[in-house]
C-alpha cells in the first residue's frame, strides 16, 4: 500500500472505516444491495468488516484494505502498459 493512496482516501471519507454504502458504486460497480449480499458471504475483492450485527447489517471496508487494492491494481495496469510500450 502506497501511503499515499491511504490517505487520499483518508481524505475523501474522512475515515479509516469507510461505510461500504459510500464506495460500492464507484470502485465495485456494484448496487448497494448487491455489495451488501457480497459483503455477507465475504466475495468483495477486500474484506468487510460488520461492526455491530443488526437489523441494517451496515458493512465497513477498511480504508488500508481498498487503498492496497487500488496500489495492486495500479501497478498490474503500469506492468500491463510497460510491456505494451516497450521497444
Amino acid at each position: 500500500m502506497k501511503t499515499s493512496t491511504y490517505f487520499s482516501l483518508m481524505a475523501e471519507f474522512k475515515t479509516a472505516q469507510i461505510p461500504l454504502a459510500d464506495i460500492c458504486e464507484k470502485y465495485f460497480k456494484l448496487k448497494h444491495s448487491t455489495a451488501k449480499r457480497q459483503a455477507a458471504r465475504q466475495t468483495l475483492p477486500v474484506p468487510a468488516v460488520l461492526i455491530r450485527k443488526d437489523g441494517h447489517n451496515n458493512y465497513f471496508i477498511m480504508a488500508e484494505h481498498l487503498a492496497e487494492l487500488i496500489d495492486t491494481k495500479a501497478e498490474e495496469a503500469h506492468e500491463d502498459w510497460v510491456l505494451a510500450n516497450a521497444q
